[in-house]
């Protein structure tokens, strides 16, 4: 079997640990440190695809991983173990540089579940996963495909040009902020105003990932 991590002599069951540390990372899991932290990160790592990994899912994963094989004298000697699924254990994953993709002043990427939408000022693009330079947070990718219409004739559209009084001005400057508000790179010299009406911002949030604060409960 490729992917045994452990030596059986009748009874006995020893996990050789630079065999587990490959398996791990073979099947996407990996370590890295987040900028400015001295903790790592476990991740899990399907292509260029990130989600956030835990010990406990580490452990799930490798025990119906054994479960599977019919491996049941392994998967009960690792399923009583004190020390495989430790923090202390797991740190000798491989550590990995992660290099995040992100908008950029003239570039923004929108993922979805069919590719990453790259969108400039000369227009939209579809581009798949394996061609992207860079990895992408699962959690961040909009949970349908995106599809390219004809039209760009929409509700929200015409609730833009409605708030703005058909004033061909008021609605470049609401499109604007708009683009703005979507693109997440932000240059600290220009900012913009972001308060955001509640229509707005549920229609952004089909888009981005967005939090609210509450400056209310804020004094300053």
């Amino acid at each position: 079997m490729d992917d045994k991590f452990w030596e059986q002599d009748g009874n006995k069951i020893k996990i050789v640990p630079h065999d587990y540390g490959k398996f791990l990372h073979k099947h996407g899991f990996a370590k890295y440190y987040p900028e400015g932290s001295k903790k790592p990160t476990y991740v899990y790592i399907q292509e260029n695809k990130v989600s956030e990994s835990s010990v406990d899912l580490i452990k799930d994963f490798v025990l119906n991983y054994l479960k599977d094989k019919e491996e049941m004298d392994v998967y009960d000697f690792c399923a009583k173990s004190v020390y495989l699924f430790t923090e202390s254990h797991l740190n000798m994953l491989e550590s990995i540089d992660m290099k995040i993709l992100q908008d950029t002043r003239d570039v923004s990427y929108i993922p979805f579940l069919n590719g990453v939408v790259q969108v400039t000022k000369d227009g939209i693009e579809l581009i798949s996963y394996i061609d992207v330079d860079g990895y992408i947070w699962k959690e961040q990718i909009i949970k349908r495909d995106f599809t390219r219409l004809n039209s760009h004739d929409n509700n929200f559209q015409d609730f833009v040009h409605k708030v703005s009084a058909q004033d061909d001005e008021r609605i470049r400057a609401m499109e604007s902020t708009l683009g703005y508000l979507i693109h997440t790179f932000k240059d600290k010299t220009d900012q913009k105003p972001e308060g955001i009406h509640i229509i707005l911002k549920h229609n952004l949030n089909s888009l981005r990932h967005i939090v609210v604060i509450d400056l209310v409960k804020y004094t300053f």
